[in-house]
Order: C-alpha cells, then structure tokens, then sequence
C-alpha cells in the first residue's frame, strides 16, 4: 500500500486474516485496487470480499490480471464505474479464482459490448462453481 500510496492501507492490513471483508466506499480508487491484487495473490483466508463504490473504473479492474487465489468465494464489485476495458480485465482474471461462487457487477457502466468477454468468461471452465451473477 505505501509503496503505491494507496489510500486504505490501514483498514486492508487489519482485515488480511478475516473470511469477510467489507471495503465499500473506502475510497481506493485504481491505486487501491492494485494494492489489494498484490495482497489477494498471497492471501489464504479471505472467502468474502465487498468492493463496492471504489472508483475502481477500467484502469483498476487491469490489476487483477492474472490473479491467482483458491479461497475467494465472493466478489463484490458493484458501483465502480466499470465499462468494457474492465470488464475485459476481470473476464480475463476469472480462470485465477476458481472458487469464486458469487460476483456482483450492478451499477457500473456496463453496455452490449461488455457482455461480450463476460459471456466468454462464463461459458468456460472459469466459471463452473458460480451459482451468482448480479448485472
């Protein structure tokens, strides 16, 4: 978090051991989100995690490329002014977390062609253990 002067680096290292993570209307932005993807790679105890309102956009969703983790099950994303390009990075970020059950993507800027690598994503074995998809 220092390292990319991210905003909420106090309130992520204090919750790193928990299952349930509520980060909504932290306020981190694209530096926040690629703090937290440095710590989701290594990170074995977080199932739960909400995202929500974060201002993530296009730029923070391309930090999750290529995560990896095995203990995600929920994914909160809602409300972070994600479009295509975003949608793009996450789809592609979805074979890493196998695990994961639910993904909540209401009230971001998604379109038609946002569908498009979301479809993909989904229609492959990336997405063979989740049972919730809220768009």
């Amino acid at each position: 978090c220092a390292a990319l002067e991210a905003v909420p680096c106090a309130m992520l290292v204090a919750k790193l051991r928990c299952e349930h993570i509520n980060l909504r209307h932290a306020g981190m932005g694209v530096k926040g989100a690629k703090a937290l993807a440095a710590a989701l790679a290594v990170n074995e105890h977080i199932r739960s995690l909400n995202l929500g309102d974060n201002a993530f956009g296009d730029d923070g969703c391309a930090a999750f490329v290529g995560l990896s983790n095995t203990t995600l099950t929920s994914l909160n994303l809602a409300d972070n002014q994600i479009g295509f390009h975003g949608m793009r990075s996450l789809a592609s970020a979805l074979p890493g977390v196998p695990s994961l059950r639910e993904l909540v993507l209401k009230g971001n800027a998604l379109d038609d062609r946002a569908a498009v690598p979301l479809t993909d994503a989904l229609s492959g074995p990336a997405a063979a253990s989740l049972t919730r998809l809220d768009v």
